[in-house]
C-alpha cells in the first residue's frame, strides 16, 4: 500500500528535508506551500500552493486528501519567523507566530484526524517547529 502524507512549509529548509525523507521512503508526498512547484518537481511530488497564514487549514487537508487519495502523515513545517527582539515585538507579531505555528497545526490535525478514525488510528501528525 502506498503511504500519502501531506507537509506544509515543504518548499525550503526542515519542511524540504521532510519531504525528501518521505519520497525516499516511498511515500506519496503533496508539498503545501506559497510556492511548492520547484520542490515539488524536484522530489515528484504534489504541488498544493497555499499561504497558511491566510487560506483556511482545514481546506488544505481536503485538497491534499483529494490530490493524494488519502493521507498517512501530516508534517507541519510552516513557519514565520519574526526577527527581532522579544520587547520589541508587536502583540499582532506575536499572535502572527503563535497562529502559524500553534493554532494551524490543532487546525491541520483536527482535520486529518477523522481519515485515520476510519482506519483504526492509522496516521501521525508532528508539528516541526
Amino acid at each position: 500500500m502506498e503511504r500519502k502524507a501531506l507537509v506544509t512549509g515543504g518548499s525550503r529548509g526542515i519542511g524540504r528535508a521532510i519531504a525528501e525523507a518521505l519520497v525516499a521512503r516511498g511515500y506519496r508526498v503533496a508539498i503545501a506551500s506559497r510556492n511548492p512547484e520547484e520542490a515539488a518537481q524536484s522530489l515528484g511530488a504534489v504541488p498544493l500552493p497555499t499561504d497558511l497564514e491566510k487560506d483556511d487549514p482545514k481546506g488544505l487537508v481536503k485538497r491534499a486528501l483529494e490530490a493524494l487519495g488519502g493521507l498517512h502523515v501530516l508534517v507541519h513545517a510552516a513557519a514565520v519567523n519574526v526577527r527581532k527582539p522579544a520587547l520589541e515585538l508587536s502583540y499582532e507579531e506575536w499572535r502572527r507566530v503563535l497562529y502559524l505555528h500553534l493554532d494551524v497545526a490543532f487546525l491541520l490535525a483536527q482535520a486529518a484526524a477523522p481519515t485515520w478514525r476510519r482506519r483504526a488510528g492509522d496516521g501521525c501528525s508532528s508539528s516541526a517547529r
